[in-house]
């Protein structure tokens, strides 16, 4: 797009659009990478106790 083409105002709304869906899509893979992460956790307490038997 060249110069001029839209108004300040409609160029930075559309900015701020294009910005809330790349935020939001990465929050979403975030979160289930996330959820990915702590599912494939073992979570023994062995692993994690002070003094491991």
């Amino acid at each position: 797009m060249s110069r001029g083409e839209r108004s300040l105002v409609d160029a930075v709304r559309a900015y701020q659009d294009d910005m809330v869906g790349y935020a939001t899509r990465a929050t979403i893979t975030s979160l289930k990478i996330a959820k990915w992460s702590i599912e494939k956790i073992d979570l023994d307490e062995r692993e994690f106790s002070v003094n491991p038997a």
